[in-house]
């Protein structure tokens, strides 16, 4: 099935990240030839080893016009300078971005190319988002947000068909979202690939864990819209009759949320991780249980029943426990994955928190038996392979 290129453009990627260099991994053993084009504001400037037959461009000047108005024509003028062919395009994006280009690659080129998106986020979520940078009170940010998101879904739906010809989520739930909100999409080839992990082989083994209290980990980006706020209202209660700590691993992108943590007597910040293997070594040493409380989704745009909570896929990887907000995608994980308690409310958050600090062990091994049957990144191959035959190769039989 060789004998055909592909344009692989990933905006606000860098060069190891893992979402990519997977589908760089599986594309260059059914391509000739892979030109992977990143923004140039998101290079990590250094020298990486791809495929032989991959090639590496960079876009300049595409930073947001007014810190939010996304920049299409560099990305077309870096494919017409180096004449690349527009026949087989892969789209990496969290969303908007990623649809306006495939909707200016189809309106220049027609239903020639076969496009697909990496859709790794949320429209709505993101238009907020942008929003938020600038409008501070939540019902005006949420009535333009709305005024917005219909603009966009009456200027995708011009077109006579879906812009793309296939798609990629990171659940069910958030893809089939998306083609339902683009109207004539319904019924596209897609599959859903969630952010997922090299699977941990050791380091997880179970010891002999010491009566009373847990400590916590929280892992992602430190940055306004995630779960601290509430999950620091709850610990501050439950500081008051037991004593744990709170270790953190990640990258600090709001200060004011840092200075709420640091203002914590319980918070210890672990700074940045590039891969699960750098936190094994603060769970091996003590009980620790992961913390998801899911997202503050105060425009009602259904973030928490449609995202993969990627760092649960941490916690189960790591092999503790998990304690997780009722409130988060059902879909996520199968019923039958023993991973941990949920909760609803505080005292829910207490008593769970007390179970599982008290069998601690018997916990874990529930955990490290379901992190058997989760879906790890050397699974992911077989997916992919078969969604590009049937996009890129017509394969019928997928």
């Amino acid at each position: 099935m060789k004998g055909k290129s592909l344009i692989v453009l990933a905006p606000g990627h860098n060069e190891i990240d893992r979402r990519v260099n997977r589908t760089i991994d599986v594309f260059s053993k059914k391509f000739d030839r892979i030109v992977l084009i990143y923004e140039s504001r998101s290079s990590l400037k250094g020298t990486f080893a791809f495929p032989n037959n991959v090639s590496v461009l960079y876009v300049d000047n595409t930073t947001p016009k007014f810190r939010a108005l996304p920049q299409l024509t560099p990305f077309i003028h870096v494919i017409r300078d180096n004449n690349l062919s527009v026949d087989n395009v892969y789209i990496h994006d969290s969303g908007l971005l990623g649809l306006l280009l495939a909707n200016r690659l189809r309106k220049l080129y027609g239903d020639g190319p076969k496009i697909s998106l990496d859709y790794h986020d949320f429209v709505h979520w993101e238009v907020h988002y942008q929003l938020g940078k600038f409008i501070k009170r939540s019902v005006v940010n949420k009535l333009i947000g709305s005024l917005l998101l219909s603009i966009f879904a009456f200027y995708f739906r011009r077109n006579k068909g879906c812009m793309i010809n296939g798609a990629v989520g990171i659940s069910k739930a958030q893809v089939v979202s998306l083609l339902d909100w683009l109207g004539n999409c319904r019924g596209l080839d897609y599959i859903s690939i969630p952010n997922t992990r090299e699977k941990l082989k050791s380091g997880m083994e179970i010891g002999d864990y010491p009566d009373g209290s847990s400590d916590f980990l929280w892992i992602g980006n430190i940055v306004n819209g995630r779960d601290l706020p509430e999950t620091l209202l709850y610990l501050d209660e439950l500081a008051k009759i037991h004593d744990f700590k709170l270790y953190v691993f990640g990258k600090v992108v709001s200060e004011e949320v840092f200075k709420l943590l640091s203002a914590k007597p319980y918070f210890v910040y672990m700074g940045e991780f590039k891969q699960d293997l750098d936190m094994v070594e603060v769970c091996q040493s003590k009980k620790i249980i992961g913390l998801f409380f899911g997202w503050d989704d105060k425009y009602r745009v259904g973030i928490n029943e449609i995202s993969s909570p990627n760092k649960v896929y941490s916690y189960v990887n790591l092999g503790i426990p998990v304690l997780l907000h009722q409130k988060v995608n059902p879909s996520a994980f199968d019923s039958e994955y023993k991973i941990g308690k949920t909760f609803n409310d505080f005292e829910g958050f207490k008593q769970s928190y007390e179970l599982v600090s008290g069998s601690y062990g018997a916990y874990k091994d529930l955990v490290l038996n379901s992190k058997e049957n989760f879906v790890w990144e050397t699974d992911l191959e077989a997916t992919l392979s078969q969604f590009v035959d049937k996009v890129y190769f017509g394969a019928s039989n997928v």
